[in-house]
């Protein structure tokens, strides 16, 4: 019997992983990371020059930078949103958020006000953290 070429088995899976449009909840909810938001430009935000840390917790607990004694933010991801192929995700009261591939394979998030791109926590200044998370 052949020996199974394991690195063409992960070439295929990576091939077939980088299609998917869908974010998982452990790729989202990945303690090794955090997710850095920055408003678009012109959207005429007060914050537009801010850069927000925010993590996504399994709990459905969402923290930020932004607000970061504000408890009680919640996230979820939102089902029957039509003519989006990628993942919805709702934080407390604010827009919509949907789930897009970047050129690298990773994952990006975004709405008309701005974008949320990952970071490994490791690469984030230990000020721009969360005392609470």
């Amino acid at each position: 019997m052949a020996k199974d070429n394991s690195w063409k088995t992960s070439y295929v899976f990576m091939e077939r992983d980088r299609k998917r449009i869908h974010i998982t909840c452990d790729e989202l909810c990945d303690e090794r990371r955090a997710w850095v938001w920055r408003f678009s430009k012109g959207t005429g935000h007060a914050f537009e020059d801010h850069t927000i840390v925010s993590r996504f917790h399994p709990s459905g607990k969402y923290t930020s930078t932004f607000n970061p004694g504000q408890s009680g933010m919640l996230w979820s991801f939102v089902n029957g949103i039509t003519n989006y192929s990628g993942s919805c995700i709702q934080v407390h009261s604010y827009p919509t958020i949907s789930t897009y591939r970047t050129e690298n394979w990773d994952w990006g998030i975004s709405n008309e006000h701005g974008n949320f791109s990952p970071s490994d926590l490791e690469d984030i200044p230990s000020e721009a953290l969360f005392a609470n998370d």
